[in-house]
């Protein structure tokens, strides 16, 4: 009997790598199929699209061994993925945030919930200034200090903690992007 394995990419918003309430799907995310041959993942040649809600499904397939390789959406950042079920039970193996491996399948059986979780990434900016009337503002006139070197410390949560540096330019404003939400401190 043929099978089935499906899943969904979504908007992980709080980073807990589950589809919440509210944490909408991803459409238009490119998933592409691998089956275990001679030891080796092989391209299957079959790929998925996800819907408007994010879901996509690789239907009719022989029974066998397959890895589900999501290729990343435009704009976002990955936060984890799960290994579906079968019948209730889990299924395979999370390889990467990215791939999902290991999914035995035998005749007439379905993998549902091979999810993938995605965040839209965060920045940070600012301005390194000389606070002329000692007020704590960065008011008009007052000038930025430039070339000063600021480094970026990530709290520790469910995401790694993450470091990194920053210089300010001439007119003394910083900003970095693409980073994970999460909290954050900076230190001139």
């Amino acid at each position: 009997l043929p099978i089935s394995l499906a899943g969904t990419v979504y908007e992980d918003n709080n980073l807990d790598n589950n589809q919440d309430i509210g944490e909408s799907g991803i459409e238009g995310v490119t998933l592409s199929l691998q089956k275990l041959s001679n030891g080796s993942y092989v391209d299957t040649g079959l790929s998925a699209v996800t819907d408007a809600n994010g879901d996509y499904l690789f239907e009719n397939l022989a029974p066998g061994t397959y890895r589900v390789v999501e290729a990343q959406p435009a704009g976002y950042l990955s936060v984890g993925a799960q290994a579906g079920t079968v019948g209730g039970g889990v299924r395979g193996e999370v390889t990467t945030v990215d791939i999902l491996s290991t999914i035995t399948l035998l005749g007439g059986e379905d993998s549902i919930d091979n999810d993938f979780g995605e965040v839209m990434p965060a920045s940070l900016s600012g301005h390194v200034y000389h606070d002329a009337d000692n007020d704590g503002v960065f008011d008009s006139g007052e000038d930025g200090i430039g070339g000063v070197t600021l480094t970026i410390y990530r709290v520790a949560d469910s995401m790694p903690a993450a470091t990194l540096t920053t210089t300010t330019l001439p007119d003394g404003s910083w900003s970095v992007s693409e980073l994970m939400p999460g909290e954050y401190y900076v230190e001139e």
